[in-house]
């Protein structure tokens, strides 16, 4: 359920010039904004944050917590019914994301991205609050970076004014699965699935979970997902004459909101797109990585009394 609080994330990058600031224009109003979204269930705003900056530009990082903060009327968002007749406003929280190199990809919610001055981004940005947090921003990257000139080992310091939140960025890779990938790839199946199960169906049965991932099992169709050289999921994308089939995409909880199924999910989207053809896959209904495959251009095309059935059409 959509919680009562807003996150803005302001992603940032250092350049020889200067500092850039990352605006987006949304796709619906054509207005200029940082990103920005709600909270799902029993989020703490950084985790929000993360989330919604993995969906909207493709990017993990570090978080820095701004103290910015503005409130915006519950009649603003459909789902204000389900927050009680005493909430009126809901709290805006404010993040910074230092994104470094990482090449920004973009969800169906935006359409483009500049890479702009804090001058230029002043003029762009359609909110006052946004304006605000980036100012703020701006602050607190200059306080720490006199700190660092006027101390040999004051980085520590500065990062510690700052108050980040480090949720370091994670290389992305993947190999063949073996026949002796199985119990590990059983242990991440059920970490990753535990929580969606038991959301939809009420409990979790480690018997017949087991049964359903030993049916499913094949290992010359998977592959196991490696983030800094550790196992952390395994995904099966399966080439079909008329589609490009995502089977499984399965992050282990420990590594979620990293982006790293963003980055997966993109790469079967631009092997369907190199072949003119759509991306099809199935999710439980309760699984929040709808979400996600809406971002990317899926659209629910059918389903069953358990799982949706989503297509990206070749020409997204």
């Amino acid at each position: 359920m959509r919680a009562p609080f807003q996150v803005l994330v302001i992603p940032y990058r250092r350049t020889p010039a200067g500092v850039e600031y990352a605006v987006l224009r949304r796709s619906d109003a054509g207005w200029w904004q940082f990103v920005a979204g709600g909270g799902e269930d029993d989020e703490a705003p950084p985790q929000a944050a993360l989330r919604e900056t993995c969906e909207e530009i493709g990017v993990g990082g570090t978080l820095m917590r701004l103290d910015s903060m503005t409130t915006i009327p519950k009649s603003h968002f459909a789902a204000a019914a389900a927050w009680g007749r005493d909430v009126y406003v809901i709290p805006e929280h404010s993040f910074a994301l230092d994104v470094g190199d990482a090449d920004i990809r973009l969800s169906r919610e935006h359409s483009h991205v500049r890479w702009v001055s804090y001058e230029q981004a002043r003029v762009l940005l359609q909110w006052d609050s946004n304006r605000t947090a980036l100012w703020e921003l701006v602050q607190r990257l200059k306080q720490a970076r006199a700190a660092t000139c006027s101390r040999p080992c004051g980085c520590s310091e500065a990062r510690a004014a700052t108050g980040r939140l480090r949720i370091t960025s994670v290389e992305v890779t993947t190999r063949p699965a073996t026949a002796g990938d199985k119990a590990l790839a059983r242990a991440l199946h059920h970490a990753a699935y535990r929580d969606v199960v038991t959301r939809q169906f009420g409990s979790w049965d480690e018997t017949v979970q087991d049964g359903f991932f030993d049916k499913g099992w094949d290992p010359s169709d998977y592959r196991i997902i490696l983030a800094d050289g550790e196992p952390c999921g395994f995904t099966a994308i399966i080439e079909h004459p008329d589609h490009v089939q995502v089977r499984e995409l399965v992050v282990h909880p420990d590594w979620q909101n990293r982006g790293i199924g963003s980055r997966l999910l993109g790469k079967a989207i631009e092997t369907a797109k190199a072949r003119h053809v759509p991306v099809r896959l199935r999710v439980l209904h309760e699984n929040r990585a709808i979400r996600l495959y809406e971002r990317f251009g899926f659209r629910r095309t059918g389903g069953t009394e358990t799982h949706v059935e989503m297509e990206r059409p070749a020409d997204a």
